[in-house]
Order: structure tokens, then C-alpha cells, then sequence
């Protein structure tokens, strides 16, 4: 029993010695005391004014994000009633078709002759190009009149001077021709070196 209360008194005692630590350490230094204090209170206020900058760059990030938020929101709305404006465009059309057809069926027919005579002449003349193509033999255009002459480009007349050959274009490619009119190369092996 006697330790228990020894051990109390002694607790009692070294309470009561923390308790006035403040006290003491006025008495002993009292404007290190004020100092520490005013500190204190200056990293206190510090850290208060450094949250404040810290809650106004968050609500001025939010601000922003809003902004964005909404500018997207007014972009997406731009964008459906350009799609809806398009749908509308494309039905309109759809029924001038429909309309045209009902109204004006030999122009309709004629349209589409012209379409399918169109398509005939692509899919003919890509039949003879590749026809040639597999032949092997060039397919030679008479030479353009004097007043239709194409300028040598300058990458082809600094090779022929090179190799001193003649360009000329056939009206598909250039090639350069020796002095007896052979020829000694096509366009795509003509390159500056």
C-alpha cells in the first residue's frame, strides 16, 4: 500500500511540475517564452493562410472544371443538332429523289444511262490500261504540237545533261532518248543522284 501511494504522490508531483513547465519557463526566460509563443501563433496563422490559398485554388480548379464541363455539354449539343441538321438534310433529299422520280421518270432514266455509260468508260479504259500493262509494249501518244510542249522538269534535264540524252515526254512519261532516238530510260528510273 505504502508503494501505491508513493507512486501516486509521485504523480501528483511530476503532474504538477508539467502543469507549471509554462510557469517556470516564463519565469526563468520570459521573452523566449513570448517568442516561442508568437511563433507559434505565426506558423499557426501561417498554415491557416496557406489552407485559405489552397481552398480558393481548389474552387478556382472546380470553377474550371465546370466551365469545361459545360462548354463540352454546349459542344455535344452543337453536335446532335448538326447530325439532326444532317438527317433532315438527307431526308429532304431522299423525298426530292422520291419526288423526282415520280414527276420526271425519263430524266430519271436518262440520269441513269449517263451513270451507267460513265461507268462503262472508267471500267473500259482501266480494262485497256491494263491490258497494255500486261503487254509489255508501251503504249506511244503521238508527240504534243511545238505549242503544247511541257517544260523539262529540272531533276530530268540535269540527268540527260548528265549522260548527255534527250529528254522526252511522250504524253504519259519522260524518257531520255539517245541520238538515235532509243530509249534509254523511263520516268521511274529517273531520279537525281
Amino acid at each position: 500500500m505504502k508503494a501505491t501511494i508513493n507512486t501516486i504522490v509521485l504523480l501528483i508531483i511530476l503532474a504538477t511540475v508539467t502543469g507549471c513547465a509554462g510557469l517556470a519557463e516564463s519565469v526563468v526566460d520570459p521573452q523566449g517564452r513570448t517568442q516561442r509563443v508568437q511563433a507559434q501563433e505565426k506558423t499557426k496563422q501561417d498554415e491557416a493562410l496557406a489552407q485559405g490559398k489552397q481552398a480558393d485554388a481548389d474552387k478556382a480548379d472546380a470553377d474550371a472544371r465546370a466551365r469545361a464541363a459545360e462548354a463540352d455539354a454546349q459542344a455535344d449539343t452543337a453536335e446532335a443538332q448538326a447530325d439532326q441538321a444532317r438527317s433532315k438534310a438527307f431526308t429532304d433529299l431522299g423525298e426530292a429523289i422520291k419526288d423526282a422520280g415520280q414527276n420526271n421518270t425519263p430524266l430519271v432514266v436518262a440520269i441513269i444511262a449517263i451513270l451507267l455509260i460513265a461507268g462503262w468508260a472508267v471500267w473500259n479504259a482501266n480494262q485497256t490500261t491494263v491490258a497494255v500493262a500486261q503487254s509489255g509494249q508501251p503504249r506511244l501518244l503521238p508527240a504534243p504540237p511545238a505549242a503544247q510542249l511541257i517544260a523539262v522538269p529540272p531533276a530530268v534535264q540535269l540527268i540527260a545533261d548528265r549522260h548527255g540524252l534527250t529528254p522526252v515526254h511522250d504524253g504519259l512519261v519522260w524518257t531520255l532518248q539517245d541520238e538515235h532516238g532509243n530509249i534509254v530510260q523511263r520516268q521511274k528510273l529517273l531520279t537525281a543522284k
